[in-house]
């Protein structure tokens, strides 16, 4: 959420231009349909989901959903780290990062992702063994 705020302040100036831009001869905005659009609108929905899972990480909620319904909310972890990865991605490309950064970025990327699919494999190893 830091990166958020700090990012929004630091940019443009103006927080509707990471979503909507100017049409050229008219006085009117329209969505954004380029790639800094599509990696800001990832970015902001990941930014939402992250705040609706923070303010739900707690034992009164838990209380109040069920555990049923709150872990359902919770897998939406999943469609932040897609969503905050694919935000990166198109930040690479358009801030144009050197393979460095790139290479960080796919390994930081593959290390979360190689340690659920072990936990995975784990639990249905053992599911398979009962």
């Amino acid at each position: 959420m830091a990166h958020v705020v700090i990012g929004i302040q630091v940019h443009m100036g103006n927080i509707w231009l990471y979503f909507f831009k100017a049409v050229e001869g008219d006085n009117s905005f329209k969505l954004r349909d380029d790639l800094f659009g599509a990696a800001n609108y990832t970015g902001l929905l990941a930014a939402a989901i992250l705040l609706i899972l923070l303010l739900l990480s707690n034992d009164l909620s838990l209380r109040i959903l069920k555990t049923v319904k709150w872990k359902r909310f919770q897998q939406f972890s999943y469609l932040l780290f897609l969503l905050t990865v694919a935000h990166a991605i198109m930040y690479q490309i358009i801030e144009k990062r050197i393979p460095p950064f790139v290479v960080a970025l796919v390994l930081l990327s593959l290390m979360p992702m190689v340690v659920q699919i072990r936990g995975y494999v784990a639990v249905s190893r053992s599911n398979k063994t009962r």
